[in-house]
């Protein structure tokens, strides 16, 4: 993971998560070089990742790595 400072960009959350802030925000940045992803309810604490960092988290997702156990 890299630490950026953030800069004014456009983040996009599924239109799933209706008007709650319980989502995952994600933007790329202008340089194209780095996604960053926030938590709506903390946007104060965006981690950024390297697309291919990207992808591989998507993939771990996609795949239930992190799903939590009910």
């Amino acid at each position: 993971m890299r630490e950026e400072k953030p800069s004014p960009v456009r983040w996009t959350k599924s239109s799933r998560c209706g008007a709650s802030n319980t989502c995952v925000a994600v933007a790329r940045l202008s340089s194209h070089q780095t996604v960053g992803i926030r938590d709506d309810a903390d946007p104060s604490a965006p981690l950024f990742l390297t697309p291919g960092e990207w992808r591989d988290l998507a993939r771990r997702v996609r795949a239930g790595e992190y799903d939590l156990d009910s």
